[in-house]
Parts: C-alpha cells; structure tokens; sequence
C-alpha cells in the first residue's frame, strides 16, 4: 500500500463518523448540503435585473396575476397569450403575495426547486448507490454550470427538473412503501402545468425502469396520483376555454408543433454532442467515466441498483432531446442529476484507486 498522509488515513479511519452522536450523523449529509447550495442560489447582488427575454415574461405575467386577479389567463403586454402552461407564473405570483414583488421573489421558486432537488439527488442516490457517493452526487449536481444558471433564474427550467426528481425519488419509494405511488403519478401533471408538454419526454424515458419494476403497473395509488395531477390542466384549460374559447387549446398545440418544426439559432442534429459538455464542464466528463464504469467494472455495476433507471432514463431522454425540432441548451438541465450521479461514481473511483 502506497504512503498515505495521516490526515487521510484519519479520514479513511473516521469517514463514515462513527464517533458522532447517531442523531447529529443522520443528519448530516443534509446539514452540510445546505449550507453548501444555500449561498449558491440564494446569496445575489441585490439589484441584479431580470434577463431577457423569459425572466421577464414570466416575472410580468406573474405580476399581472396579482394586479388583474385574472389566475387563467399568462397576460402580455395587455393581451393574453396562451402559448404556454401557467404553472412557473403560479408560483411566482405566490412568492410575490409573500415576499413583495422583486426580482428575488421572482426568483425564489428556481431557488427553491435546486435545494429540493439537491437534497433528492441525495436520497436517491443512497437507494442507488450508497451513501458516500450519494453525498459527492449532490455536491456536484449542485456546481455543474448549467444548474447553478438557472437555479438563479425565473423560468421554467429548474421547476421543471425538480418536478422530476420528485417523481424518481417516489417512485423508488413505492416500490417498498405503495402510497408513495400517489405523489410519483401526481407529478406528470404538476409537470404539464410547469411546461407543458416538455414533461412527456421524461415520461417515456421512465419506460425502462417501469418495465423493469412490473409492480408498478399494479400500484393503483400511481394511477390515482395521475388522475389527481391531470386534475390541475384539466380544470385550467376548461375554465380558460369556457371564458377565452378554443384560443387556449389552439395557442398550446400551436406552439408545440411550432417548436417541433423549428431549430435554435441554427442548432443541428449534434447540437448537443457539445453542448451539454460545454454547459456541464467539467462534471460531464467525469459523468461519461462513471458511466463506462457501470457498464464495464463488474464491482461497481454489481452494487449499482435499478440500472434501467440509472441507465436508461438519461440514454433514452437524450435520444429524445437530439432528434426534436428545437434545441436549446437549457433543455438538457433534465440530465443534470444523472450527471452528478456518474460523475460521484467516477469520483469516488479514482479516490481508491488513489487509496490503495
């Protein structure tokens, strides 16, 4: 065994913190992942602007929310527009009933959705993996550019991939605990009303893992939580097509074959072989090491659980995002967790091999 310094062997000795009380060391991890996002998202300039261009439509029909009392209609510059879902409005007019509004009200449900998502990133990643790579998965999840960016941003983005996360973490729930299936099914449309149609990408990328995990089919409180959550846009789009006509229904399916037809500043079908490790930089890469590690280190996939999920979710969502019209570099925000989950694999691999 190579020469290791004493503090690295105190800390191989001690990592686990058995000398902590048992109460002070189950809540640790969480602990320490807060007061490392916390100032991440939450600690700005205080008189930093909105950006153009969504920032500022979100934050303006949230406003227009309130001085209107109109909750139906996404209202710009006088008109409505319902060319997309008005969930992200909700609930920044929510924020700005609380705490005034500002652009950190507009803000805060991004904030709000990276510490929630941080802190699933976790517990999904100690069913998954163990606790230790589970703790460097959020840590990293949590720095990759991309997350941080729009963690701080009033859009859709971060909203979005928390509506997700939620949904894995339950779902891996359900399978020892079956009312869990409840909040896993809720979440389809929740997400819907985030943004819209965005969330049935994820829907079928979750295929491999639920073909894997058969008793989910059989899990009524999944159905249940769908039906609860296809509730919300359900009773938004009726009442908003009893008082608008069939302008809500035909702006949303409008803008969805819009943007199916459509690219990004002339993205092309690899726009996002460069992207997304561009915008992920340099966790990717280490992603793309845990990956071949699962795949290839018999050790490492033999511990690794619910492969398909692990595996899949990202192959098949990644396929989705190339072969769609548009393309955006906020889309793959969605892969981020993935990343900072095969990124920690990678990690904690090169850690022992440093340690033996």
């Amino acid at each position: 065994m190579r020469s290791i310094p004493s503090k690295i062997q105190n800390l191989a000795v001690h990592q686990d913190f058995a000398v902590l009380p048992k109460t002070f060391r189950t809540y640790l991890p969480y602990l320490t992942l807060l007061l490392w996002v916390m100032p991440i998202v939450l600690l700005r300039y205080p008189q930093q602007s909105l950006m153009a261009h969504d920032e500022g439509i979100y934050a303006t029909q949230a406003r227009a929310i309130l001085q209107t009392g109109n909750w139906l209609a996404p209202q710009w510059g006088g008109a409505y527009s319902f060319d997309r879902t008005i969930g992200i409005q909700w609930l920044i007019a929510v924020c700005y009933l609380l705490f005034g509004v500002n652009e950190g009200s507009a803000r805060l449900p991004s904030a709000i959705a990276l510490l929630i998502s941080t802190i699933l990133v976790y517990q999904i990643g100690t069913r998954l993996l163990n606790a230790r790579i589970a703790w460097i998965a959020a840590a990293v999840f949590s720095v990759i550019p991309l997350v941080v960016q729009y963690g701080r941003l009033a859009t859709q983005d971060a909203a979005l991939m928390g509506v997700e996360v939620v949904a894995i973490w339950a779902l891996l729930n359900a399978e020892t605990i079956a009312p869990w299936g409840l909040l896993a099914g809720s979440m389809f449309g929740i997400g819907f009303m985030i943004k819209g149609f965005m969330i049935i990408p994820a829907a079928i990328a979750l295929l491999p893992y639920l073909w894997q995990r058969k008793q989910h089919w059989k899990n009524r409180w999944l159905y249940v939580g769908f039906g609860l959550g296809l509730l919300i846009p359900i009773a938004w789009l009726t009442l908003s097509t009893m008082k608008y006509g069939s302008d809500p229904i035909n702006q949303l399916f409008g803008k969805l074959f819009h943007l199916k037809g459509q690219t990004y500043q002339g993205a092309g079908t690899f726009y996002y072989f460069w992207n997304i490790p561009a915008n992920g930089f340099p966790w990717v890469f280490f992603a793309l090491g845990g990956l071949w590690l699962v795949i290839t280190h018999a050790a490492i996939r033999s511990f690794v659980k619910a492969k398909s999920l692990l595996i899949g979710f990202p192959i098949i969502l990644f396929i989705e995002l190339t072969i769609f019209g548009t393309k955006t570099h906020y889309y793959p925000i969605q892969l981020m967790p993935f990343v900072g989950w095969f990124a920690a694999i990678a990690l904690h691999h090169l850690a022992r091999l440093y340690l033996e």
